[in-house]
């Protein structure tokens, strides 16, 4: 008898990485971090949107004076699917993701970026760039993090696959591309 494989809910561990970040810069002292930039290769599994929207609760405990204001840039290479803005930032909005927020979408110019871009696995310029804005509880490595992993998995359930490039940023702050 053969049993299939069953293919489970699985996340791409873009919270673990911020995490691990989180534990190396509090090791070397205080550190002001102002975006987070992150090249990660997303399967064709099944997302795990579910697991990333459960774990938003523990940020109601940051104080309403901490709320910070964020941009999520997405860029997908040429071997994967453009992300649709629109139904990116609708499907945002209708889970339950409390205590972010959700505000606004843009489709973004694409330039040739490798040259600054040092990383080997981001080899291909970017087909399509998506932001998307909103606000969190606080702004942390956890936070950006969180807000990555969400944005990203959401897309996944929308076709995209391959190689990504995520950029978190403050609100206020606007970083060279």
């Amino acid at each position: 008898m053969t049993v299939p494989a069953v293919q489970t809910e699985a996340r791409v561990p873009v919270q673990a990485l911020a995490a691990c970040a989180q534990a190396c810069l509090d090791r070397i002292g205080t550190a002001a971090v102002a975006a987070v930039d992150l090249v990660v290769p997303v399967p064709s599994a099944p997302s795990g949107l579910g697991q990333v929207v459960t774990t938003s609760q523990w940020f109601a405990l940051a104080p309403p004076t901490a709320r910070a204001a964020f941009e999520v840039s997405l860029d997908v290479g040429v071997d994967s699917p453009a992300v649709q803005a629109h139904s990116l930032l609708e499907r945002l909005q209708r889970l339950h993701t409390a205590p972010f927020a959700f505000h606004h979408v843009r489709e973004s110019e694409v330039e040739d970026d490798r040259a600054a871009t040092v990383d080997d696995l981001w080899f291909t310029p970017a087909r399509s760039r998506t932001v998307v804005g909103g606000s969190c509880p606080q702004w942390s490595l956890e936070a950006a993090g969180w807000s990555a992993a969400l944005v990203l998995e959401v897309a996944r359930e929308l076709g995209s696959a391959g190689m990504v490039r995520l950029q978190v940023t403050r609100g206020d702050i606007r970083l060279a591309r």
